[in-house]
């Protein structure tokens, strides 16, 4: 397992940080350019729902399409969940690091805001 501990100034930015997080965790992201993008929702009823559930969608296009979650945009959250746009970068193209992730727990899996900044912590396991 590895932990991610990520930080920002809005939820929006929290989750962009942690497909970021995600994505450097796995390979050299730095020489890829995205190649396509993809809408994603994920639902959840707390916060933390959506972390694990975003690690989770990311991870899911990795392992079914061998595809590299490298940044997040286009987010809003209403009633159905939380929406936005992978880009993806395909594996092929990335010089990995380590293995490909299997999930993200909910073992300690939080996200909240504090004094107007969030932060979480999820672990992914390896």
């Amino acid at each position: 397992e590895r932990g991610m501990d990520v930080s920002g100034p809005t939820l929006e930015a929290w989750l962009a940080a942690a497909v970021a997080g995600l994505a450097a965790a796995v390979g050299d992201v730095d020489i890829a350019a995205p190649s396509r993008a993809a809408p994603i929702t994920v639902r959840g009823d707390a916060p933390a729902d959506l972390l694990v559930g975003l690690i989770d969608e990311a991870i899911m296009w990795l392992d079914a399409d061998g595809e590299l979650a490298v940044g997040l945009t286009g987010m809003r959250l209403d009633d159905d969940g939380f929406h936005g746009v992978f880009h993806l970068v395909a594996l092929a193209d990335v010089t990995v690091r380590r293995r490909s992730p299997k999930a993200a727990t909910w073992h300690g899996a939080r996200l909240a805001s504090d004094a107007g900044r969030w932060t979480g912590h999820v672990m992914v396991d390896l």
